[in-house]
């Protein structure tokens, strides 16, 4: 008679699997921060490094807008960032990266004086679309009863707008 070796359960190695596969995962927050500390972006610094690395590109591509003559100019860079927009320090530095990185097509649209255009990493302060419709209907006397609908005195009537 043989001795018949016992078998494993296939459910106890597959829990001992996943468990092993959860234990090699990052901790939460050393995701895409590339070991910095969470640090507030210093406006003033970052518009001053951009304004000279704009001028550097206008120089460089020969780009001749009113954009490259202010950042070229002597005139103070800006000082803030919008109202509720707070990047970090590392989305400032890949923002910087990404204008250095751009070739001389790409820095003509981004400094055009009809459309100009950034680079997505640059994006770190999105307009939000209700600030951007309350900024667009306000000179229109439109006014927003709730976060869809906007209202429109007109004689004696009120019109509304319904926005999606």
């Amino acid at each position: 008679m043989t001795a018949r070796s016992p078998r494993l359960s296939p459910a106890p190695v597959l829990v001992v699997a996943t468990l092993a596969l959860f234990c090699l995962a990052p901790t939460p927050g050393d995701i895409g921060g590339c070991g910095q500390p969470a640090e507030e972006l210093d406006p003033v610094a970052f518009f001053e490094v951009k304004k000279y690395v704009d001028c550097q590109a206008c120089q460089r591509c020969g780009i001749e807008t009113a954009a490259c003559s202010k950042a070229c100019g002597a005139g103070a860079s800006e000082r803030a960032f919008p109202t509720g927009c707070a990047p970090l320090a590392h989305d400032g530095e890949v923002c910087l990266r990404a204008l250095d990185a751009a070739d001389c097509d790409d820095y003509a649209s981004y400094l055009s004086d009809a459309v100009p255009r950034s680079p997505s990493e640059c994006q770190f302060c999105p307009v939000r679309l209700a600030s951007l419709l309350a900024r667009l209907v306000a000179a229109r006397g439109l006014r927003p009863c709730s976060w869809c609908l906007w209202c429109y005195p007109y004689r004696d009537v009120q019109l509304y707008v319904i926005v999606f």
